[in-house]
C-alpha cells in the first residue's frame, strides 16, 4: 500500500515537472511573440502616420488627372470643330453652326480657367477660329438671303387681295340698312368681313427661313448685330424697292414735281390709294412677318429697327406722291381726292413703320362764311392744331396725344361739314359716318395706349394664391399669405402712373364738350370698375400699414377723370 502511494506520488511529481517545463516553454514563446509584435508595431507606426498624406496625394493626383482629361478633351473638341470650320458652311450648315457653338462653349470654358497657364494662347487660337467662322457665317447669310430675296410678281399679289365683289357689297351698303339688319344679317356681315382679310404673300420660301434664322442668331450671338442688320436691310430693301418698281411705283423728284399739273396727279390718285393699301397690308406686313421669323428670339428693339430700315426707302417712295399732291397749289376741286387720301392714311397709319419723316397734309374747303376744314397728318407723330387755320403746329411727343389730336381734327372736320349744307350734300352722309367710325377707332386706340398699363397694375394677376376649395378664383377669398409687399407696390405703382396720366392729360384740350365727355366716360367705364374691384379685394390687406399706399377712393378717381382734356392745370 505504501509502495503504491509512492509510485503515484512519483508519477504526480513527474507530471508536475513536465507541466512546469511546458509552461516555461510557452512563456518563453509568448515573450518572443510579444517582442516580435512590438517590433512589427514599431515598423508599422510610421507608415500609419504617413498614410493620410499618401491618401491626400492620391486624391490630388486623381483630381489633376480628371482636370487634365477635361482640358485634353477641350483640345480634342477644338480640333474637331476646326476641321468642320475649315470646310465652311456650304457643305453642312448644321454641322458648321454646331461647330461654331462648340467653339463658343470652349471659349467660355477657358475664360473661366484663369489659372491655366496656356489659357491666353488657347483663347487666341479659339478667337481666330471664331473670327473665321463668323466671316464665313456673314458670307453665307449674305449669299443665301440675296439669292432668295426676289421682287414679288405683281400678279401674285392679286391672289392675296380680298374679293372685289364682296368688298364692293360691303362698302356700298346703305348705312341705315346696316344699322337695322337682323341677327342673321349680322352673322352674314361678319362672314363677309372674314372673307375680306388680306392673305400675306410668301416673300421667301419657307425652307430657307430656318437656315436664315440660325445664321442670323449666330451673328447676333457673337456680337455682329450691325453686320447682320446691314446684310438683311440691303437684301430685303432692294427686293422691296424692285417690287414697287414692278408695280409701277417711282419716286417723284423735286424738278418733276414742279412740272406736274393737278390733272396729271388727280388721274393717278385712285391707283396710288390702291397701291398704298397693297404695299402696307401685303408687302410691308409680309416684311414684318419675315423679319419676325428670321430674327425670332432676338430683342424687339432690334426687330423694330430692322423692319424700319428695310421699309424706309420704299415708304419714302410711296409717300413722295402724296407729298406732291399736298404741295401743289390748293383749290376746292382737290378736296374730294384729298379726303380719300386722308381716309386711307388714317386707316393705314397704325400699320406704318414708325420711321417716316413728317409729312403734313392739309385739306381745305372754303365754303360759305369762310368756313375752313383743316386736317393735318404727320407720320412720325401727328402735329398741328385743329382750332383754326394758321395756328402754330406742335409736335405730339406722346402717342396717346396723337390719337387725341386726330380725334380733334376729324371731329372738327365732320362738325364743319354737318353745319354746312353744301358740304354735307357734297360729301354725303356715308362719308360722315365713316369719319365718325374713324373718330371712335382713335378713341379706342387712345384708351388702349394710355390706360392698358394702369389696368394691368390693378389686375389680380400674380396676387391671388390658391388655398384649396373652389377652383374659381372669384369664389376664393384672398389668402392671408397673399404677398402684402407686392400689393403695396401695386397701389404705389398705380398712384404714380395714374397721377402722371392725370396731370398730363388734364392739360390736353378737347374743344368739343360732347367729345370730351364721351372720352371721360370711356375711361371711367374701364378704370373705375377695375379699381373698385382691386380696392375691395386687396385694400383690407394693406389699409392698416404705416405707409399709406391707398391714396384715392373710387369717388376721387371719378371726380378727377371729369377734369381730363380741359386744357387746364389740374386742381
Amino acid at each position: 500500500m505504501e509502495e503504491a502511494l509512492k509510485q503515484k506520488a512519483n508519477l504526480l511529481r513527474q507530471s508536475l515537472e513536465k507541466s512546469q517545463i511546458t509552461t516555461e516553454k510557452i512563456m518563453a514563446a509568448l515573450d518572443t511573440f510579444d517582442r516580435r509584435l512590438l517590433s512589427i508595431d514599431s515598423a508599422i507606426r510610421p507608415i500609419q502616420e504617413i498614410m493620410p498624406v499618401y491618401m491626400r496625394c492620391h486624391e490630388n493626383v486623381s483630381k489633376c488627372l480628371r482636370k487634365t482629361e477635361v482640358i485634353v478633351s477641350q483640345f480634342d473638341r477644338i480640333r474637331e470643330a476646326e476641321v468642320v470650320i475649315f470646310k465652311g458652311p456650304g457643305e453642312d450648315l448644321n454641322g458648321f453652326l454646331d461647330a461654331m457653338d462648340q467653339l463658343i462653349r470652349i471659349s467660355r470654358f477657358f475664360n473661366s480657367r484663369k489659372s491655366y497657364q496656356a489659357r491666353e494662347s488657347t483663347l487666341q487660337h479659339i478667337n481666330r477660329l471664331l473670327a473665321d467662322a463668323t466671316r464665313m457665317t456673314e458670307n453665307e447669310f449674305h449669299k443665301m438671303l440675296t439669292a432668295v430675296s426676289k421682287p414679288v410678281d405683281p400678279m401674285s399679289l392679286f391672289d392675296c387681295l380680298p374679293s372685289k365683289t364682296k368688298a364692293s357689297d360691303v362698302s356700298t351698303a346703305n348705312h341705315d340698312d346696316i344699322t337695322d339688319i337682323s341677327a342673321n344679317d349680322e352673322l352674314a356681315t361678319e362672314s363677309r368681313q372674314e372673307e375680306l382679310t388680306y392673305k400675306l404673300p410668301t416673300l421667301i420660301s419657307p425652307r430657307y427661313i430656318n437656315p436664315l434664322h440660325h445664321l442670323a442668331a449666330r451673328l447676333v450671338l457673337v456680337g455682329h448685330h450691325t453686320q447682320c442688320l446691314n446684310i438683311y436691310r440691303n437684301a430685303r430693301s432692294n427686293a422691296l424697292q424692285k417690287s414697287l418698281e414692278y408695280m409701277g411705283v417711282q419716286k417723284i423728284g423735286k424738278d418733276e414735281l414742279q412740272k406736274m399739273q393737278w390733272e396729271t396727279l388727280e388721274a393717278k390718285i385712285p391707283n396710288w390709294i390702291d397701291l398704298m393699301r397693297i404695299c402696307v397690308k401685303l408687302l410691308f406686313a409680309g416684311e414684318r412677318k419675315l423679319c419676325d421669323q428670321v430674327f425670332e428670339g432676338i430683342e424687339d428693339s432690334f426687330l423694330d429697327q430692322c423692319f424700319m430700315e428695310v421699309t424706309s426707302s420704299s415708304l419714302t417712295t410711296l409717300l413722295s406722291y402724296g407729298e406732291a399732291v399736298v404741295k401743289i397749289k390748293q383749290s376746292p376741286e382737290k378736296l374730294f381726292m384729298l379726303l380719300d387720301m386722308y381716309e386711307m392714311m388714317c386707316e393705314l397709319q397704325p400699320e406704318l413703320p414708325g420711321n417716316v419723316d413728317s409729312a403734313s397734309w392739309r385739306i381745305q374747303d372754303r365754303g360759305s362764311g369762310g368756313r375752313v376744314a383743316v386736317c393735318t397728318i404727320n407720320f412720325a407723330d401727328f402735329t398741328g392744331s385743329s382750332k383754326q387755320l394758321g395756328s402754330k403746329i406742335k409736335q405730339c411727343k406722346d402717342q396717346a396725344q396723337s390719337y387725341i389730336f386726330l380725334m380733334n381734327n376729324i371731329h372738327y372736320m365732320v362738325t364743319s361739314v354737318r353745319k354746312t349744307e353744301a358740304a354735307r350734300e357734297l360729301l354725303g352722309a356715308d362719308w360722315i359716318q365713316r369719319q365718325r367710325r374713324v373718330v371712335q377707332q382713335n378713341a379706342n386706340n387712345y384708351r388702349r395706349v394710355s390706360w392698358t398699363k394702369v389696368l394691368e397694375i390693378i389686375s389680380s394677376k400674380g396676387l391671388l394664391s390658391s388655398s384649396g376649395g373652389s377652383s374659381n378664383p372669384i369664389e376664393n377669398s384672398v389668402s392671408t399669405s397673399a404677398p402684402k409687399d407686392a400689393i403695396k407696390e401695386r397701389f404705389k405703382n398705380f398712384n404714380t402712373q395714374y397721377e402722371e396720366l392725370y396731370h398730363k392729360q388734364c392739360l390736353w384740350k378737347v374743344h368739343d364738350r360732347e367729345l370730351r365727355e364721351s372720352l371721360q366716360l370711356a375711361v371711367s367705364e374701364v378704370l373705375l370698375p377695375a379699381y373698385r374691384s382691386f380696392l375691395k379685394r386687396f385694400g383690407p390687406i394693406v389699409e392698416n400699414s404705416k405707409s399709406k399706399c391707398i391714396q384715392y377712393s373710387p369717388e376721387d378717381i371719378e371726380r378727377m377723370l371729369g377734369e381730363l382734356f380741359e386744357g387746364k392745370t389740374p386742381s
